[in-house]
């Protein structure tokens, strides 16, 4: 089991209303698609944070970035995101990923604020 949190470009707060549950559907698609199981989903204004299961032959960047392709459905549906959808991607290149084992609550605080070491 992984922890992942992942955020928009420049932590901008665009992520609410329609959006915001499109972009749970598509998480969930790609889970789905990749035979993942999302253990847990938050999806607030500029990040996400998912804890899926997967086989263990598959690594966290693949991982991340099959979800991240989420990103170009959500720059083709919604029109108004253009100013955000530099290269057809609101998500940063950056990216927290820990195993259920190393994680703990206060590491995805720190990421977010830019303290984790």
């Amino acid at each position: 089991m992984l922890h992942f949190v992942w955020t928009v470009k420049d932590k901008r707060k665009i992520l609410e209303g329609s959006l915001l549950e499109r972009v749970k559907e598509l998480l969930y698609e790609c889970a789905d698609v990749n035979r993942w199981i999302i253990k847990a989903l938050d999806v607030q204004q500029d990040h996400v944070y998912l804890v899926v299961t997967l086989d263990v032959n598959v690594s966290a960047e693949s991982v991340i970035r099959r979800f991240q392709l989420s990103s170009k459905l959500l720059c083709k549906e919604f029109p108004e995101l253009a100013q955000y959808c530099e290269n057809k991607n609101i998500w940063s290149e950056e990216y927290f990923v820990a195993t259920q084992m190393a994680y703990e609550e206060s590491m995805r605080d720190d990421y977010l604020n830019g303290t984790l070491e």
